[in-house]
């Protein structure tokens, strides 16, 4: 039988052609048609089996979080399935269980390392150092939170808040400013003015006005309707007010 040509009379492509060379091809490559096939399967499983592992070692993750912060829970005295619990009568005791449950918490993070339940008992672990007085190590903690928060944006701009925070605490003003703008510039932040507007308080604390002015203005023109507290917005008007000090001239 004759072959067709590539063209049709009208001018177009013949598509039984096309079919005959395929098939030309795959007579004649038989054997790397079949290897390609099976190397495309075992691609295709292989991503489905390491999703399946992934999904699992998330799940572990979020088991052993969700237990050490049990036991923390049962340690203070809160009931079954409550979050709830009253101090200790015993400041030392509610110190030991607090540090105890810092010792846990680090323990799953080290465990599940770039899981998102790692980052959420770092979390965890920086704010019972802070209830016990150690703010310092809080930020060091927090800090080793951020990698892992690289991908969860959410989280990653709550690390910096309570790094701003433990940082302000500590009178650490331009650290402060600084953590709480890389807050503010994580794109979706719900609290993108707060944090501005933090960060220009900090910035004025330091006595970088420059600075300070910059974020107080920045609040007015990114987020005009936000709701801040009277304090807060009291204190933008008065950096507002403020001037920069001029460059000394050279001589």
């Amino acid at each position: 039988m004759a072959r067709r040509t590539h063209l049709a009379s009208e001018g177009f492509v013949d598509p039984d052609s096309y079919a005959d060379r395929l098939l030309d091809w795959i007579s004649a490559n038989l054997v790397a048609v079949v290897i390609l096939a099976a190397l495309t399967l075992i691609g295709v499983g292989a991503y489905a089996g390491w999703r399946g592992w992934r999904a699992s070692q998330e799940d572990k993750a979020a088991a052993a979080l969700g237990a050490a912060e049990r036991e923390y829970l049962t340690s203070m005295g809160a009931e079954p399935g409550s979050y709830d619990f009253a101090e200790p009568a015993n400041p030392e005791t509610a110190k030991q269980s607090r540090a105890a449950a810092v010792d846990r918490f680090l323990a799953v993070a080290k465990q599940y390392e770039g899981r998102r339940a790692a980052t959420l008992a770092r979390i965890e672990a920086g704010g019972l150092l802070v209830e016990v007085g150690q703010p310092g190590r809080a930020i060091e903690v927090w800090g080793e939170a951020l990698p892992g928060a690289a991908g969860h944006p959410d989280l990653r701009a709550l690390v910096q808040t309570r790094i701003a925070q433990a940082q302000e605490s500590l009178g650490q003003w331009k650290e402060a400013a600084e953590a709480y703008a890389a807050a503010a510039e994580i794109p979706g932040y719900p609290l993108h003015a707060w944090a501005l507007a933090d960060a220009a308080r900090c910035y004025a604390a330091a006595g970088d006005t420059e600075h300070a002015v910059t974020f107080a203005n920045r609040v007015q023109a990114e987020a005009p309707n936000a709701q801040l507290p009277p304090y807060l917005e009291a204190r933008l008007q008065e950096i507002r007010a403020t001037r920069p000090a001029p460059a000394p001239q050279a001589p």
